[in-house]
């Protein structure tokens, strides 16, 4: 009798053991394949809900200490960007852009409905999701913020080799009429521009400019003559992206100026490999 209640035990144990296996097996087959789906999200240039914490950007593009939004706090690339909606959305969100030295370059203003960018022209973002009513939220309702917005990207865009420009302008009050710094003595508009200094273009193929304001630019040859295009003037998109002529070695631009004070508004200018 005792020999049979010992049998009967062991069966029992024995049991245990398997269902134990069997829930051990189960848990890691759901954690493998929630792992796969979350790289495949990534692969398929999805941004996943993880992505995001509780969090805000500056109007500069850095990290804003703030309980009234979610933001992504890794870059990710900006190429092919899609952002859509869910139609019962209750948020709003700003897409900010960053060049390739991972600096910030500008941000759009709020967006309420879809959003894309093509091309690109800066490789990477981060996106902040604000909510219509919410001024303190909880680390808990941060996927459910961001499940109302679907943004995909191209994750195997090649990111272009920039060099960010920072301009010197020449002491001279009036725009010069070319390369060849002929100062034009027309009395017009033309005289609320200022002249940036030449900018070496070597080993460049195009110059893209950031700017919601005119400028010009003017192209010179190796021995600083005219090349190119000479007073053309670009009046006020947000981007410019501009062939450099065959020839061209250097480049000068021309912008607004109050001639009050003579200060300027400097464009964002890159020089692209």
């Amino acid at each position: 009798m005792a020999k049979f209640k010992n049998s009967k035990m062991a069966w029992w144990k024995i049991a245990l053991i398997v269902l134990a296996c069997v829930l051990v097996v189960g848990a890691l087959a759901g954690l493998i394949t929630s792992f796969a789906i979350k790289n495949a999200d990534e692969q398929d240039g999805k941004l996943p809900t993880s992505a995001y914490s509780v969090g805000g950007l500056n109007e500069d593009g850095s990290y804003l200490d703030t309980k009234e939004s979610i933001y992504t706090k890794n870059l990710f690339k900006s190429a092919d960007l899609k952002c859509s909606l869910v139609f019962d959305h209750n948020i709003s969100y700003r897409v900010f852009f960053y060049d390739a030295n991972e600096d910030f370059v500008s941000a759009t203003g709020v967006l309420t409905g879809d959003y894309s960018t093509v091309p690109n022209y800066s490789p990477y973002c981060r996106i902040v999701i604000t909510p219509d009513e919410d001024q303190n939220i909880k680390w808990y309702e941060v996927k459910g913020y961001a499940k109302q917005l679907t943004v995909e990207y191209n994750e195997n865009a090649k990111v272009e080799k920039l060099q960010k420009v920072v301009l010197t302008y020449e002491d001279n009050n009036k725009v010069f009429a070319d390369f060849e710094l002929k100062v034009n003595e027309d009395k017009s508009a033309k005289e609320q521009y200022k002249t940036s200094k030449p900018v070496n273009l070597s080993g460049y193929t195009k110059i893209r400019v950031f700017d919601k304001k005119p400028f010009c630019v003017y192209f010179g040859d190796k021995d600083s003559k005219n090349i190119g295009d000479q007073y053309k003037i670009y009046m006020g998109a947000e981007v410019y992206e501009i062939d450099i002529p065959v020839g061209a070695v250097y480049v000068r631009f021309a912008a607004p100026f109050v001639p009050v004070d003579n200060q300027i508004e400097n464009a964002i200018i890159y020089l692209v490999k």
